[in-house]
Order: C-alpha cells, then sequence, then structure tokens
C-alpha cells in the first residue's frame, strides 16, 4: 500500500487491490478515484508553483 498526504495535509490518498482511494486525514469513508481493469498504484499530489 502507498500513501501520500495533500499539499494542505488534509487529505490522504492510497492505493488498495489496484485502485486509488482519498480520504480525509482525520478518518471517515474513503471514496475511490479510480476503477476498473487498469491496475493503479502509487498515488501523488502534485503541487505546482508559479515564480515570480
Amino acid at each position: 500500500m502507498n500513501v501520500d498526504v495533500s499539499p494542505d495535509g488534509r487529505t490522504l490518498a492510497f492505493d488498495l487491490l489496484g485502485d486509488i482511494y482519498t480520504m480525509p486525514v482525520g478518518g471517515g469513508k474513503a471514496t475511490a478515484i479510480t476503477h476498473g481493469m487498469a491496475f493503479d498504484a502509487q498515488p501523488a499530489f502534485l503541487e505546482l508553483f508559479l515564480g515570480c
């Protein structure tokens, strides 16, 4: 199982049995954000920085 924390620290993303889920850091219901025949793994949040 791979886990990542969102940049704002409020959400976890994790993989389980080939699907990726999100859930609040404090607990609660996990929501599948991928599903189907493909084996999805290693979720990661991407934070974009715009320089001036």
